[in-house]
């Protein structure tokens, strides 16, 4: 019987293969919850391998690609509420979420500032920005999208940064996000941007870097940079100016033309200007390295320089409400400080659209207070008049970076005068077609200028800063407070507020509308010799050899704090 069975088990089995048909037609037939009864029915009966290759079968059929599914709009709003990570690990689904991915602007906007990767808002005039070439190959807003407000990227910029991608999956968002982009993909200039600025962050975070050695004059003093996207732009005591590529460190060109050491630099788009101890300003084609116009007029070192491009110069309440754009300066401006005590205001021309302009009084030897005897690595000090009440604390500072000796034969001597009216430099100035006017009124050297619409704003070594008005040349304010000498300034426009940092070791913050000192920042043993403001940030550096970098002072202060101060302090050696 045994064996008759098992010969007819192969019969039966083809009759169970033969029947198929019939039950699947049977099953098509069933009703929804018959057919779902047979099927528990039939899952009970499987053995397990069999279930494992039901339940792979089925999960694909169960997955549903709701974005896909979903029109644009929807899809990008449901996007803006997953954080940075969430959405790497999105778009590494499918290529089709991918697509969505990429192509949402508004959401990588977002994230842009929720990541404080956000730059300043550019409310430069469009035409000044097409006429320097301003913005090549930078992120444009879309004209559909409007700019935040400034309270919106005051609140960006100060939430903490918990949107930013985890380590663990740090890489995998770096190799997504500068991934190459397919030929169908859209082009999403806020993505590019947050992801050239989170692989800055990154490298900052982990140390990773490159160094490079720049080939330039050997023992020659570094005296100004200015950084594009693609250049380093560096000015030398030995009157060179070197141009170097960013990414490879090679010497792209070198500017001649100087005859004195380059002091101040400015660059704008493809625009450079410098300024220089031959008493000249100069304009240069960066492109070319060509340079197109020489301004004279100063009778001592050019030693600051500011551009001034047409600027929506509205307040944030004016924007808030709508009020019509307006745009300060009327045209694009230079604006220099000299040792001579002035400041002068120049038209900038474009080196390419407007005719080049040279006079005969632009190429002058060096001014005297370039002292012919100070070691090539003296510091620009080494040059400038020191008030001789302040000698034995210069003295001091001097004596520590190893150039009292060259530094004390300066110290004594007297501050420089304003130039006559009929000195030769002021008629080639008024010559000049680009010249516009002088600004005088400090009793010493301008050391620092900076500016926004019509509003200048320079500080100087007789302890003043002084708010000018560009168009009519009038001094609006005099500010005083420091007890020595002002070495730099940084704006504030959206608070009208003015940063000035001394060689008295404070840090002053004025009202420039009003004139008043609005706080006192206090941490520094002595000189302040940069400021930066960035995101409502401040970051001062000071010759005690530390960096401080400061909440806001003009921020809704903390109701526990009893006073400014500065919440990190980076410290160092000389």
């Amino acid at each position: 019987r045994q064996g008759a069975f098992e010969a007819t088990q192969p019969a039966r089995d083809m009759a169970a293969v033969y029947d198929m048909p019939g039950l699947m037609a049977t099953y098509d037939n069933l009703p929804a919850a018959m057919q779902t009864y047979l099927l528990f029915q039939l899952l009970r009966r499987t053995p397990r391998a069999g279930l494992q290759f039901a339940a792979q079968t089925v999960a694909p059929v169960l997955h549903r690609d709701f974005l896909g599914e979903l029109p644009p709009e929807v899809a990008h709003h449901v996007l803006k509420f997953m954080g940075t990570r969430e959405l790497c690990r999105a778009a590494c689904a499918s290529r089709a979420w991918q697509r969505v991915v990429d192509g949402a602007r508004a959401v990588w906007r977002a994230r842009v500032l929720d990541a404080r990767y956000e730059p300043e808002p550019a409310r430069v005039h469009p035409l000044a920005q097409l006429h320097f070439g301003l913005g090549r190959g930078e992120p444009a807003v879309s004209a559909a999208a409007p700019r935040p407000t400034a309270d919106e990227l005051d609140t960006a910029h100060l939430a903490p940064r918990a949107d930013a991608p985890h380590e663990r999956v740090a890489q995998a968002a770096q190799r997504l996000l500068l991934a190459p982009r397919g030929p169908g993909a859209a082009h999403n200039p806020f993505k590019a941007q947050f992801a050239r600025a989170y692989r800055l962050d990154r490298n900052w975070q982990s140390g990773r870097c490159r160094q490079f050695s720049f080939a330039c004059d050997g023992g020659s003093v570094v005296t100004c940079v200015q950084l594009t996207d693609k250049y380093i732009v560096a000015g030398f005591d030995t009157k060179n100016i070197y141009v170097f590529d960013i990414a490879t460190g090679a010497t792209v060109r070198q500017l001649e033309g100087h005859d004195g050491g380059v002091w101040a630099l400015a660059v704008v788009g493809a625009t450079v200007v410098s300024g220089s101890t031959d008493r000249t300003v100069r304009v240069w084609d960066l492109d070319s390295g060509r340079c197109t116009h020489v301004f004279a007029g100063h009778s001592s070192t050019v030693r600051c320089l500011q551009v001034l491009l047409p600027t929506d110069v509205r307040t944030p309440a004016e924007r808030a409400r709508g009020a019509p754009v307006r745009y300060e300066p009327r045209e694009p401006l230079i604006v220099t400080g000299s040792r001579d005590t002035t400041l002068r205001v120049w038209r900038l021309p474009s080196p390419t659209r407007d005719a080049p302009y040279a006079p005969r009084a632009a190429r002058m030897p060096a001014a005297p207070d370039a002292a012919p005897d100070a070691p090539p690595d003296a510091p620009d000090d080494a040059r400038m008049a020191v008030d001789p009440a302040d000698a034995p604390a210069v003295r001091g500072m001097l004596t520590r970076s190893g150039q009292a000796s060259a530094r004390r034969r300066e110290a004594l001597q007297p501050p420089l005068q304003p130039p006559p009216a009929d000195d030769a430099r002021a008629q080639a100035a008024r010559l000049n077609p680009f010249f516009e006017r002088a600004l005088a009124g400090h009793g010493d050297s301008v050391r620092a200028v900076a500016g926004h619409g019509n509003v200048v704003v320079s500080g100087s070594y007789d302890g003043t800063v002084r708010v000018w008005d560009a168009a009519s040349g009038e001094c609006v304010h005099q500010l005083e407070g420091h007890t020595s000498k002002v070495y730099t300034i940084v704006l504030d426009p959206d608070h009208q507020a003015i940063f000035s940092g001394s060689m008295d070791g404070m840090i002053r913050v004025w009202n420039w509308a009003t004139g008043a000192c609005l706080r006192i920042l206090r941490g520094h043993l002595t000189l302040v010799g940069l400021l930066a403001l960035r995101h409502g940030t401040l970051v001062s550096a000071g010759a005690d050899t530390t960096l401080r970098v400061w909440d806001h002072p003009l921020r809704p202060a903390d109701p526990h704090a009893t006073q400014q101060r500065a919440f990190s302090n980076i410290a160092g050696d000389t």
